[in-house]
């Protein structure tokens, strides 16, 4: 999807939480602000997906504050708590009638969950009422039909703590269908907000499977080639939706959080999505 004026005013403000979570130097927020402006009054192209600004403006705002990964205690405290329901979960969804779909409700509800209030935060709580709702776009019957006869997936992470959920997702595919032979997982190669990356991946467990791959970055993978080797494909949050929806054939699943991302699939703010894009890539 492309870019929206309303994406401009989103990135200030993120550079104003990356900011204000690092530092309380007034000075620096302010360094930091204006180099945001700077990037945006020095790029003429504004219809670029928001994924790409968020490629550039991270590094950006990281270098200017002196921070590799200031998000990295928040990303640990949110694996922390979601391994810590990883039994209940797995219970769960291996009692469910529908195993494979209530793993795809863990894996969405995980996307939800609001890890930075963890101090006052019923993780559990929070899931089992997510469980319970409707999908806006529900695309399952699709999934499910060509999960069958799938022998290898691609599968983009999203944030920390919601990669959990995606674990177990992965494991119950495996459990499910011995056919599949291997699920490549997506992160990010150098840190990205709260988005999983390459060393996260690792650190989770993702690659203790022999049968899962690690894969990292976007810009020097030719993607749209990529793509077309996996049987199926996967694409988990909001931020992925972005920079992946002008590509056909991929089952996007996320919670729609903001106003542009809603109108751009045509659902409201909170509503959760299951949706297979069509062969044109377009939702």
């Amino acid at each position: 999807m492309k870019s929206s004026f309303e994406c401009v005013i989103c990135y200030h403000r993120q550079a104003l939480r990356t900011a204000r979570i690092t530092t309380k130097d007034e000075k620096l927020i302010t360094k930091v602000l204006k180099s945001t402006m700077e990037y945006f009054m020095n790029t003429p192209n504004w219809k670029r997906t928001p994924l790409d600004f968020g490629y550039d403006l991270y590094p950006l705002f990281y270098k200017v504050l002196g921070v590799d990964d200031p998000y990295k205690k928040l990303k640990e405290k949110s694996n922390e708590l979601a391994l810590s329901i990883y039994p209940w979960t797995k219970e769960s969804i291996e009692q469910s009638s529908d195993p494979l779909l209530t793993a795809i409700r863990f894996s969405i509800a995980g996307n939800i969950a609001d890890y930075g209030a963890m101090d006052e935060f019923d993780l559990e709580d929070q899931i089992k009422t997510s469980l319970n709702k409707d999908f806006a776009i529900n695309n399952y019957s699709i999934f499910k039909r060509e999960i069958k006869r799938a022998k290898t997936v691609l599968y983009f992470l999203d944030n920390a703590g919601e990669a959990v959920f995606d674990k177990v997702f992965i494991e119950t595919l495996f459990s499910l269908y011995p056919n599949l032979s291997k699920i490549s997982v997506v992160a990010k190669r150098y840190p990205l907000i709260n988005d999983m990356t390459f060393e996260d991946a690792y650190a989770l467990g993702f690659a203790e499977d022999e049968r899962v791959e690690v894969l990292t970055t976007w810009k020097d993978v030719n993607w749209k080639e990529k793509l077309k080797e996996y049987d199926v494909v996967i694409s988990k949050g909001q931020g992925n939706y972005e920079g992946l929806s002008v590509y056909p054939n991929i089952f996007f699943l996320l919670v729609a959080k903001c106003e542009v991302v809603a109108n751009d699939i045509g659902v409201n703010i909170g509503d959760f999505i299951f949706k297979l894009s069509d062969d044109k890539g377009a939702l």
